[in-house]
């Protein structure tokens, strides 16, 4: 087996031989509060969960975009210690999947933009306020079903740009947005077909791999199986040539590809690429390609994660500041949500992990995120829990002895002191009985599909422009 595609080997399968080695220090443990979880008022089936602090008070708000069918988007305003208010709703008039801020008008104010999913999809642009509220959504029409977006200046021209995945075409779509918030498509181009009807493109990241100084378009393609970077030459817009890179087989099995995240896993100064490896059959896994300097996946590793359900989010952070990367990896069926420390001995040339350590159970864990929410210096957790309508909240307490609740502010939605529920099903699971991506075998990047639909359908176009 080639170095490029070896799996991680050093890992503490027993629970024994893993409590030995956290034994050893008192900070060799990750530790969070219990689960808060937060209930949406509505069906809104959440599917991302973005931290930014949008009235500008210090303090970290929560944007949660949704395929709820009232076309709704919530935000939950942060109260400064891991609590937040009770979430408020913002008629945006069609399901979203993804969202992205940043200050597109120069005002000194945030603004939003989403992926309006529906089969004649749109960008939705949200002018902020500065008091966590927005101006009626503008909308920018693209293809079929937007499921990802992503804010960069790809041209290098100074201003933001956004990228968005169109799902049901298979294309990535790049906007322009000009300083009074009127946008328009200047450019698109079909991802990778090979040896499939479409490769279905799903999350969008904007990240420099190569240190050019301009990003690239980071692409989870669910159809074949692949993370796509697209680059772009300076001064234009049009999506250059992707590149596909393959995650590492597992016991001879490809996984399906769902979600990904861009961090410097290694520590060597370049970004690298984590993503959830669906298996089936077998241990779900978190696939890791790491970046060679030149912005190429040239060595792919695999880590062993969790024991049930079906893998689908994930995120990498420094959770306990020993200066190395854990795991937070999230799944469907059921929805675990769960922490896996780095315990890799420095020099050491295999990945070594504690063995996932769960906080919460849900049926589907669709996002996850690692902002610091209380301002400790620690990583938490923020998840959508697409298949209950929640978010969940793990606070970070790791090194503080004991958990604390915290002060809450007055209408903040406080912590849970219920225990995680897990679950001990560990029966034979769902397989998939179309072959949605039409490569011609029922396999994992099906299984993908097949969870990536989950909640209402898209409609058929937004609710102001439909028929009355």
């Amino acid at each position: 087996m080639k170095s490029s595609e070896r799996r991680t080997t050093a890992w503490c399968l027993v629970a024994g031989s893993a409590l030995v080695v956290a034994a050893r220090s008192s900070s060799a443990q990750i530790a969070f509060d219990p689960a808060v979880v937060i209930q949406l008022p509505t069906a809104h089936f959440p599917t991302d969960v973005l931290p930014v602090d949008l009235d500008h008070d210090g303090d970290l708000d929560l944007v949660v975009p949704g395929r709820g069918v009232e076309g709704f988007l919530y935000v939950l305003r942060g109260v400064g210690n891991g609590t937040f208010l009770p979430p408020q709703a913002l008629a945006i008039g069609l399901p979203t999947d993804s969202v992205d801020a940043a200050d597109l008008d120069a005002d000194g104010r945030l603004d939003l933009v989403l992926a309006g999913r529906a089969a004649l999809g749109r960008l939705v642009i949200l002018r902020g306020r500065g008091d966590g509220t927005f101006d009626p959504p503008r909308l920018i029409r693209l293809e079929r079903e937007p499921r990802g977006v992503a804010l960069g200046d790809f041209d290098a021209d100074g201003d933001l740009d956004a990228a968005a995945t169109n799902y049901g075409t298979g294309s990535l779509a790049m906007t322009t947005i000009a300083p009074d918030l009127s946008a328009s498509v200047a450019a698109a181009r079909t991802l990778g077909r090979e040896s499939v009807a479409s490769c279905f493109p799903q999350e969008v990241i904007a990240a420099d791999l190569d240190a050019d100084g301009r990003p690239e378009a980071v692409v989870s393609t669910l159809g074949n199986g692949r993370v796509q970077v697209v680059p772009f030459a300076p001064g234009s817009l049009a999506p250059g040539a992707p590149r596909g890179t393959r995650p590492p087989l597992v016991a001879g099995l490809q996984g399906g590809i769902t979600t990904c995240k861009v961090v410097d896993f290694d520590l060597d100064g370049d970004l690298d690429c984590m993503l959830p490896l669906l298996m089936i059959g077998v241990q779900q896994h978190v696939a890791v390609l790491l970046n060679d300097g030149s912005g190429r996946f040239t060595e792919r590793r695999a880590i062993p994660s969790l024991f049930t359900g079906f893998s689908w989010s994930g995120d990498a952070a420094d959770l306990d500041l020993d200066g190395r990367i854990d795991l937070v990896v999230g799944a469907a069926l059921p929805g675990t949500l769960a922490v896996m420390r780095n315990i890799t001995e420095p020099g050491a040339s295999e990945w070594s992990f504690f063995f996932p350590i769960p906080y919460y159970e849900g049926s589907f864990i669709r996002s996850i995120r690692t902002p610091d929410l209380d301002g400790n210096g620690r990583r938490d957790v923020v998840a959508a829990e697409i298949g209950s309508h929640r978010v969940v909240i793990l606070m970070n307490r790791s090194g503080n002895g004991v958990a604390g609740d915290g002060a809450a502010g007055e209408g903040a939605v406080r912590r849970s002191s219920a225990p995680p529920r897990l679950s001990t099903d560990r029966r034979d699971p769902p397989r998939p009985t179309i072959d949605r991506n039409l490569d011609g075998t029922l396999d994992a990047a099906d299984l993908a599909l097949e969870l990536a639909d989950f909640g209402p359908p898209a409609p058929e176009a937004p609710i102001e422009e439909k028929p009355r």
